[in-house]
């Protein structure tokens, strides 16, 4: 009588996978897709490789193992692209995967401005006249994979940035174009946009603004005159007799009161000077000017008082 003989193989299998792909920022998780005799349980250590070197798994921020055979990858980045494989080493088990390829896909965002004034479009850059009634318009148009997450305009106006004018609307991922309703010299500079997405943030083509002050505008009499002037044609001496009274007129209201000139009113005016210097001056010629005086005056006084002496002296001698 035979005695039946059983027979167990030990070995893992793991089968061929396809390229996989991600969008830069997302998630995905990847499977060692192996069968093995005796089954993978918990116990069970898989590693994963990137490009040839370990994947720290104990990074729990960017890595998670949702099943024994499986990873999942938080956040994808261009770091994380390239070829995987998994091995798996068990008691009398083990081995390592073929490659597959993980793509990581997205870019920085493609951003174009252009200017469009009064419904017709220009090129990056435009001169416009002060006005309260011209609509302007600065268009942002981009191309976002993986999707925008925000979108500004800067303003800069030779070496200072600018917060944009509170005439200006728009200019957010929900209206990218920058209108303005009126334009004023304030609102000349250098417009660039801005756009973000999860690679980072890339900058449009700037467009600059160029804004000419407004002319005063001619009163009507003004432009009667020039009109009164183009359809004359006066010689040399007509021109003068026809100015005569407007001339005459024109230089009697250019005569000044010479008494309301300020060079005559100065000269009346002493100009108050509380230096201590300038007090000391004067006191000093207050001083000088005193003392003369008094010495004049005492000389006088012995002169009459001699002369008295002898008109007394004569009468009584009489």
């Amino acid at each position: 009588m035979s005695e039946a003989i059983t027979l167990e193989i030990y070995g893992v299998l793991f089968h061929n996978q396809s390229d996989k792909h991600v969008t830069f920022g997302e998630r995905i998780t990847i499977d060692c897709a192996v069968e093995s005799y005796p089954p993978i349980t918990n116990s069970t250590e898989i590693t994963w490789s990137l490009n040839g070197s370990c994947v720290n798994t104990k990074n729990i921020i960017k890595y998670k193992q949702p099943t024994s055979t499986s990873l999942t990858i938080n956040n994808a980045t261009f770091g994380d692209q390239g070829e995987y494989t998994c091995a798996v080493e068990k008691d009398m088990i083990n081995g390592t995967s073929g490659g597959f390829w993980l793509n990581v896909n997205g870019d920085f965002p493609n951003v174009n401005s252009n200017i469009i004034y009064n419904t017709v479009q220009d090129s990056a850059f435009i001169s416009v006249n002060e006005s309260a009634d011209s609509i302007l318009i600065l268009t942002c148009s981009y191309e976002s994979f993986p999707n925008a997450t925000d979108l500004i305009w800067g303003k800069q106006n030779g070496d200072n940035t600018h917060s944009l004018s509170g005439k200006a609307t728009g200019g957010d991922l929900d209206n990218p174009n920058i209108t303005f309703t009126s334009v004023e010299k304030s609102d000349e500079g250098n417009y660039t946009c801005y756009v973000t997405n999860a690679v980072g943030t890339r900058a449009g083509n700037s467009v600059y603004i160029q804004v000419n002050e407004s002319m005063c505008p001619c009163l009507c009499s003004f432009k009667q005159k020039l009109e009164f002037w183009k359809n004359k044609n006066f010689t040399k001496e007509e021109m003068l007799e026809y100015m005569a009274p407007f001339l005459k007129k024109t230089l009697e209201e250019m005569k000044l009161e010479q008494n309301k000139l300020s060079k005559n009113i100065r000269k009346r005016t002493s100009a108050k000077d509380d230096r201590t210097s300038s007090q000391q001056i004067g006191l000093v010629g207050i001083v000088f000017i005193a003392a003369t005086f008094g010495v004049i005056i005492v000389f006088d006084i012995i002169a009459i008082k001699r002369y008295l002496l002898n008109i007394r002296e004569a009468f009584n001698r009489v």
